[in-house]
């Protein structure tokens, strides 16, 4: 496969509703050159339902495994990639129809890890969230971490060993700070929002 074929995964967990939308924005893309593979970790609603049209895409593939957690459900994504770059993005959320065009344009290929900024949604309020510098635990590197913003180059994210199988919570980060130990990593912001990322202030679950 090309080194620009980028691998985006989608991990999901009763997620039916929102999911479609989540693929949707990954098919809009106005330039090509990926691959979607979506996790499903255990589902017990109709995800499957939902997902036998579009699965008719060639470029998309569907997994299923027991429940795991986000964390596991990401790091088998990965593994069954064949880009040598992968984007994360929680089942929930979606792409801007150019984020993959504005990657390319940036030269992703590159560098080690390239991010952007996200528009998020909270409870109907919108605000842009930019990278920033990050303490002395980042290297004070200026990035953001948060699932669906910023793109791996998969040797890299393997060398470290993904994320964490036992987070939960916070595991995009503690991901972010294995990344950023080595001080030869070449990373890259584009001043942009390309994510719309939703929360509600209920009860959310990461994937």
């Amino acid at each position: 496969m090309s080194r620009k074929l980028i691998s985006i995964i989608i991990p999901t967990y009763n997620r039916s509703k929102s999911l479609p939308l989540s693929v949707k924005s990954v098919q809009d893309q106005t330039r090509g050159n990926w691959e979607l593979i979506i996790i499903d970790d255990g589902s017990e609603d109709n995800t499957q339902e939902v997902l036998k049209d579009i699965l008719k895409d060639d470029r998309i593939k569907y997994y299923y495994q027991e429940n795991q957690g986000v964390s596991v459900a990401r790091n088998s994504g990965a593994k069954l990639a064949t880009g040598d770059y992968l984007i994360f993005l929680d089942s929930d959320d979606v792409f801007f129809p150019d984020l993959i065009k504005n990657i390319y344009e940036a030269e992703f290929y590159k560098y080690d890890l390239i991010c952007w900024q996200v528009l998020k949604n909270i409870d109907g309020k919108e605000k842009i969230w930019k990278a920033q510098q990050l303490d002395g635990m980042y290297n004070n590197i200026i990035a953001t971490f948060l699932a669906g913003s910023i793109c791996f180059k998969k040797s890299i994210f393997l060398q470290v060993g993904g994320y964490d199988p036992k987070m939960s919570f916070g595991e995009n980060y503690e991901l972010g700070m294995s990344q950023s130990e080595q001080t030869d990593r070449k990373f890259k912001s584009i001043h942009k929002p390309l994510l719309i990322y939703e929360f509600k202030t209920q009860k959310r679950r990461s994937n």
